[in-house]
């Protein structure tokens, strides 16, 4: 049986989100081509600038202990569209999210007015933030128009591996190596459990790490929001703000229909009361290059 981790022989991009998963995942495959990457096989990771502070030092970690370069990218407006950066002078306050949120939406030569706020249906952020940010650079940068994607959807996320499977980017061949190796989130935990250093975020009695990924995401189960604004009340500020300046624009939208707005959210915490969402879902999902633990 093939390794599913030497996923290729040709140009390759790892995805690497900065969780525990996608750590795993880089490091099984540093393993399978002999604990160095070849020069045509990379590693991104990009940076929305919501991410908690743990999660770019976990990034910059793998890095330096496992001597291994990573690619940390960053949305711009306009042309070529996105900025490579380094841990030191990463966003952290939500800079190339708010920017992606400011740039008015076009077609050919025709200004369409503002952006709407993603939401469930239209996850313009992945796509923007991460998606199509790897795919513009890779074509850019590399000169690479046809290359292999590696992204660490695990066998216990089946559906999200045929949802990805189902809508790949032009050029791109995309591999699910934890999928195919049969990996679980206890595999990536008792990993993790041997290792000198780890993601230094909480992880839930589910095994998931609450706070990884954009901090306060709309994606993220409302229990889960709830519990992560009453932790860290500073970072729902952001998300009210971007809302309320939406509210001022021809078109007025909340990153969710179905719940409290942030601000609602950010009051709540201010007077110490349980936030109420109602029925609470589960959505945990932001596409096929989105986020993973």
């Amino acid at each position: 049986m093939s390794n599913p981790y030497r996923f290729c022989e040709e140009p390759g991009v790892i995805s690497f989100s900065g969780g525990r998963t996608s750590g795993y995942l880089l490091w099984h495959v540093l393993q399978a081509y002999g604990g160095k990457l070849p020069d045509w096989l990379r590693v991104i990771f990009c940076n929305t600038g919501r991410e908690m502070p743990e999660t770019l030092d976990f990034v910059q970690e793998c890095s330096d202990r496992w001597d291994v370069p990573i690619t940390w990218l960053e949305f711009r407006p306009g042309l070529p569209g996105y900025e490579v950066v380094a841990y030191g002078t990463a966003s952290r306050a939500g800079e190339p999210f708010e920017m992606l949120l400011a740039t008015p939406v076009r077609r050919k030569d025709r200004t369409l007015g503002v952006r709407p706020l993603p939401n469930p249906r239209s996850r313009i952020c992945t796509v923007n933030l991460k998606t199509r940010l790897k795919k513009r650079f890779v074509n850019r940068e590399w000169k690479w128009l046809a290359y292999h994607m590696a992204i660490g959807f695990r066998a216990d996320e089946a559906n999200r591996v045929a949802r990805g499977f189902k809508y790949p980017e032009p050029g791109e061949t995309l591999h699910y190596p934890l999928h195919a190796a049969g990996v679980t989130k206890a595999d990536v935990h008792a990993f993790w459990a041997t290792q000198p250093f780890n993601l230094r975020l909480p992880v839930d009695k589910h095994g998931e790490t609450v706070e990884g990924n954009c901090d306060l995401c709309f994606m993220k189960s409302a229990a889960k929001v709830s519990a992560i604004a009453a932790r860290h009340p500073e970072r729902v500020r952001w998300w009210a703000e971007m809302e309320a300046r939406q509210a001022l624009t021809d078109r007025a939208t909340t990153f969710r229909q179905d719940r409290p707005t942030y601000a609602a959210m950010a009051e709540a915490v201010e007077r110490g009361e349980p936030m109420d969402f109602g029925i609470f879902d589960d959505m945990t999902t932001c596409g096929s290059h989105g986020c993973t633990d």
